[in-house]
């Protein structure tokens, strides 16, 4: 028996892992706003043609899986990702993951913070890419406002396809 206490939870996370755990982060914003369901605003662009609806409910954990999936937090990349941190007045403002390889998916993260240490914004830019086609995502998250994912798809011998979804929470 030792005669520390047991590590909360937090601390827990802090040893196991060296970056920030975006996917509590974002599971707990899934949660949160299938509870409060604010009215929203959808615009979904695929080249030039444009749509734009306003919804009242949408399902959340299907809308934000692409940020949980995005997640670098696994024991094996602990070394593949360098890690950049931005403090001001002893207070961390931004926090920016990039990957060492082109093989992982995820490249960038970048995650900006408020004064009280709450997530603010979040960017990511995921991507695949090999000899006949490739895929890149830039995805956009900003807490209480909405989110924002830009794909961009590359097939050898045909024009790039761009497909574009934005939220924008209304209240």
């Amino acid at each position: 028996m030792g005669c520390s206490p047991n590590p909360s939870e937090n601390e827990e996370t802090l040893v196991d892992s060296p970056f920030y755990d975006l996917k509590a982060f974002f599971n707990d914003e899934i949660e949160r706003l299938t509870k409060e369901q604010p009215n929203v605003l959808k615009r979904v662009a695929i080249q030039e043609k444009k749509e734009e609806n306003q919804f009242d409910q949408l399902n959340y954990k299907q809308e934000l899986q692409v940020f949980v999936d995005a997640d670098i937090n696994k024991v094996a990349w602990f070394d593949r990702y360098e890690i950049d941190s931005t403090q001001e007045n002893q207070s961390l403002k931004k926090l920016t993951y990039t990957a060492k390889s082109t093989k992982l998916k995820t490249r960038i993260i970048q995650i900006t913070f408020d004064d009280q240490q709450t997530v603010q914004e979040v960017k990511m830019v995921v991507g695949t890419e090999n000899q006949v086609a490739g895929s890149k995502k830039e995805l956009t998250y900003i807490t209480n406002q909405g989110y924002k994912i830009e794909t961009v798809q590359r097939l050898i011998g045909s024009s790039d396809k761009t497909v574009s979804l934005e939220v924008r929470f209304l209240e």
